[in-house]
């Protein structure tokens, strides 16, 4: 499967307003709508290829979710993702914006297709790696 580059924005920082249940309610483990406080959508990426969140903190329990999709103030989200589990998560709970390992490798990907695409690097063969072996 081809690696795809996510998008990003600055700043993309808010808190749990909501999950599939509405405005006021944990995010369950099998949800796929994350709402947002009002305006806060406008923190992240509106189109485009998807993007990666984090819930929780760092240093704290947290799961990263692929954004797919964002319509206003509610994410659409594909959760447990890069070895993290989908988890119930309350209201107010920090929602951020992050560059992960999986993204970072999707760039170089697409970077290296790019790359040989355009003739400036070529792929390795066993006859090229030999030479540069040796």
């Amino acid at each position: 499967m081809p690696a795809s580059v996510d998008t990003f924005s600055n700043y993309g920082i808010s808190t749990i307003l909501g999950g599939a249940g509405g405005s006021g309610t944990q995010l369950g483990a099998a949800d796929t709508s994350l709402l947002l406080p009002t305006g806060n959508g406008n923190n992240f990426p509106i189109s485009g290829p998807p993007f990666m969140v984090q819930l929780g903190t760092v240093s704290g329990t947290h799961e990263l979710v692929k954004c797919t999709a964002r319509s206003a103030d509610t994410l659409t989200i594909v959760r447990g993702q890069e070895n993290t589990s989908a988890q119930i998560w309350p209201v107010g709970t920090p929602v951020q914006q992050v560059v992960t390992n999986g993204n970072m490798v999707d760039l170089w990907k697409a970077l290296a297709r790019r790359l040989q695409r355009d003739g400036i690097i070529r792929r390795p063969t066993r006859r090229n790696r030999r030479r540069r072996d040796q």
